[in-house]
């Protein structure tokens, strides 16, 4: 077994030793940020940035979330998430129902608020 850290979302991963190692493991990045990335090269909307860093400072929250151990810290954690998550969505008021995946990475957010507080 062989232990990294994802670049982009810092979960620690063990994978096993394989012959060939697999891409996205010789470039320290897990499957589900790779998966992500793949999705925003198809991607053509306008978002697709906004969209890629929302789900990995999610993913990143959600690590991060399962680390901390003071309910202050949690408390303190989560409203600046919803201070952040709130302002996003009003900016983009009107035109969120054209940015479908946009929309469900910040009810994903949403949801992780309600199982933390």
């Amino acid at each position: 077994m062989r232990k990294f850290t994802c670049k982009l979302c810092t979960i620690e991963l063990m994978v096993e030793e394989q012959s060939v190692t697999p891409f996205h493991v010789e470039h320290s990045v897990c499957e589900i940020c790779m998966g992500d990335i793949y999705t925003f090269l198809q991607s053509s909307h306008l978002l697709r940035n906004e969209e890629l860093n929302l789900k990995l400072n999610l993913r990143k929250l959600r690590h991060s979330l399962q680390r901390l151990s003071c309910q202050r810290e949690v408390d303190q954690t989560l409203e600046r998430v919803r201070t952040e998550v709130c302002t996003i969505e009003r900016q983009l008021e009107d035109s969120i129902q054209d940015y479908p995946s946009v929309s469900e990475v910040l009810s994903e957010y949403h949801s992780l608020i309600r199982l933390y507080h």
